[in-house]
């Protein structure tokens, strides 16, 4: 897979092809983030498949925590950007809101 990165040293990047070759040395897939669906997309797809299994309570509480927090936080993002950096950014800022700890649980369990 062919990749363009704009705006970088040769450097850099050297560096991020070594990366991309090594774990493609490594069998991990290599995925063109062009066909990764959004946050959104994703959230909706795990909504449906797995509201079989819960009670109507709990679909309501996870579609809430994904309406409130998480679309707002991720909305527009591919699933293939989404990090644990990113993540963690979203507990701190629940964190600050007063969130209690367990609201922050469950906001991020709904993260699928």
């Amino acid at each position: 897979m062919k990749q363009t990165f704009r705006g970088v040293t040769r450097d850099e990047a050297v560096r991020e092809e070594r990366k991309l070759l090594a774990a493609r040395d490594r069998g991990e897939p290599m995925v063109d983030r062009r066909l990764a669906p959004t946050f959104t997309a994703f959230a909706a797809r795990w909504v449906e498949e797995h509201r079989s299994g819960w009670k109507d309570s709990t679909r309501e509480q996870y579609e809430h925590a994904i309406a409130r927090w998480l679309t707002p936080a991720f909305g527009e993002v591919r699933v293939s950007d989404l990090s644990e950096s990113r993540v963690c950014q979203l507990v701190a800022h629940l964190q600050d809101a007063n969130l209690s700890p367990r609201r922050v649980n469950y906001v991020v369990l709904a993260c699928g």
